[in-house]
């Protein structure tokens, strides 16, 4: 997707006319890594509720889908799309104190499930197999939705927290009496488990199962500080078929929870205890050499101390999604407790914001054609719907703001004159935005400007030469803004914190001056 320039420079030497040169920057992401001079031009030293687009914009809002929440709830612990019957029927399964049960996205009504048997207040994973939606949690044997019905999943499965479904076997891993063992029901048939239908990953090695997940053509298995790889048809000799094998990935990290793996592509990304957000990719061959070779990268590094300061003993809560080209890990900040921060990756413009949505744990849903993303609440039997069109959080004002590095623009020695700027919005609607400036790494605010994006019919008339864009009926008139301001370095903060109020900003253009340049 195309960027838009966002800065550029107009510099006047005494005698001479006027010399434009433009520096030409994009929106980023943070980077909390690197000194506020030393970071991307094109990134943000700090920033909230923003998300990258044409624009720099104010993320989307949610809204409650259940008015009344779930009796006795203190919170929703798993949000499961169950499609069945060749998908032509489709229910968002809820888990819920002690309860499973079924949400009507359009008219909030919830319905419990009988016959399922849950401790209460477990976080729950779940797969689709032979249009039944199966459960786990730890703590219950496996627990299956067929339609509108529950019961224990057949065959006397083991308890266990995760589960998997590839080449049409389901995995299971994460069982206290055996941390490191994975069983897996009889081809085909999820409600048969033969008594040595079993694995066992490097055990008694002090680490833990924390995860399952599927890329290409293999299982990945993951545990708390490694990371495995099943490859291969068929437990047993099958002619024709490959047997499995269990490689060990060559890395030094493995996934907090199940609930922060997600994949994008042929990437899967993770949370690690000891390493930040991890990305394990591309293309997995069945070769030995290639498999040995499989590692995995870093894709926090920009914001390593923002990760330092999440509640580390709270990481087996994390819980992700993948939607809109983005990845967005919950996690508790701070002391915290609870999911109160959201790490957002955004793929297009390969960089982080922060959104602070209280999601217990998240999943997509298909209606109409059109998928839809729902997160559980931290703390009450609420479900909310995340829609990017509207600007309040159930009623409650987003704050979202942008700070851009430290600019020297030239030389960090010169001496400049901020004469003046241009801003250019999207004025689809009407809202306001907050610009403020900074002079010299200074965190006292220079000069603060109130700019009003309002819609307009016409724009003939007003455009600036060399600034705005012929074609945009949204985006012009650029606001000018006087300035008055020397110093060596500029920040400029961007906000906005109204009620049902947007912030679209498509360029930044900034004129100043060299002083004493000849």
């Amino acid at each position: 997707m195309a960027r838009r320039t966002i800065f550029k420079r107009d510099i006047k030497r005494y005698s001479l006319p006027p010399v434009s040169n433009n520096k030409q920057l994009t929106w980023g992401g943070l980077n909390t890594n690197d000194g506020t001079t030393q970071i991307g031009d094109n990134q943000a030293q700090t920033l909230l509720n923003v998300k990258f687009t044409q624009d720099l914009e104010k993320r989307g809002g949610f809204t409650e889908v259940n008015g009344t929440a779930i009796d006795g709830s203190t919170g929703i612990y798993g949000l499961f799309p169950y499609y069945y019957n060749n998908g032509v029927d489709r229910k968002l399964i809820y888990i819920s104190h002690t309860v499973a049960g079924e949400i009507n996205t359009a008219t909030g009504a919830t319905d419990s499930i009988s016959g399922i048997t849950l401790t209460s207040n477990q976080r729950t994973n779940a797969v689709t197999f032979h249009d039944l939606l199966i459960l786990v949690n730890g703590s219950n044997a496996p627990q299956k939705i067929d339609e509108s019905t529950g019961s224990a999943l057949g065959g006397s499965p083991p308890i266990t927290k995760y589960i998997a479904l590839h080449k049409n076997y389901l995995f299971l891993a994460g069982n206290s009496t055996y941390p490191s063992r994975v069983y897996y029901c009889n081809l085909d048939t999820p409600e048969t488990w033969g008594a040595n239908d079993f694995f066992d990953v490097n055990p008694n090695d002090g680490d833990l199962s924390t995860g399952l997940s599927v890329t290409l053509d293999t299982l990945i298995i993951m545990k708390e500080y490694n990371m495995y790889i099943l490859y291969g048809d068929t437990p047993t000799y099958t002619e024709g078929l490959t047997l499995w094998r269990i490689k060990k990935a060559s890395v030094s990290t493995g996934s907090v929870n199940q609930g922060s793996m997600q994949l994008y592509g042929k990437n899967l990304f993770y949370l690690s205890r000891n390493s930040g957000v991890q990305l394990f990719g591309g293309s997995i061959s069945t070769g030995e050499v290639e498999v040995d070779n499989l590692t995995s990268a870093l894709a926090s590094k920009d914001i390593t101390p923002t990760i330092a300061k999440l509640n580390e003993s709270r990481f087996s809560q994390a819980a992700s999604v993948v939607w809109d080209y983005r990845y967005i890990l919950s996690v508790p900040n701070g002391a915290s407790t609870t999911n109160n921060l959201c790490l957002v990756y955004d793929f297009i413009a390969v960089g982080w914001s922060l959104w602070d949505i209280p999601a217990n744990c998240w999943s997509t849903f298909r209606s109409s054609g059109v998928d839809y993303l729902y997160f559980g609440s931290t703390t009450t039997g609420k479900i909310y719907r995340y829609t990017p069109t509207i600007y309040s959080d159930n009623g409650v004002a987003i704050n979202a703001y942008y700070k851009t590095k430290d600019l020297s623009i030239t030389n960090p020695s010169d001496s400049k004159l901020f004469r003046k700027f241009y801003v250019t919005l999207n004025k689809a609607q009407n809202y306001s935005l907050i610009v403020k400036t900074y002079i010299d790494i200074s965190s006292t605010v220079a000069d603060t400007y109130t700019i009003a994006a309002q819609p307009s019919s016409s724009l003939w008339g007003h455009l600036v030469w060399g600034v705005d864009k012929w074609g945009k009926a949204t985006t012009a008139p650029s606001d000018k803004q006087v300035m008055n301001n020397r110093g060596k370095f500029i920040n400029y903060k961007f906000s906005n914190n109204n009620l049902n109020e947007t912030m679209k900003i498509r360029d930044f253009t900034q004129y100043f001056r060299i002083e004493g340049a000849r």
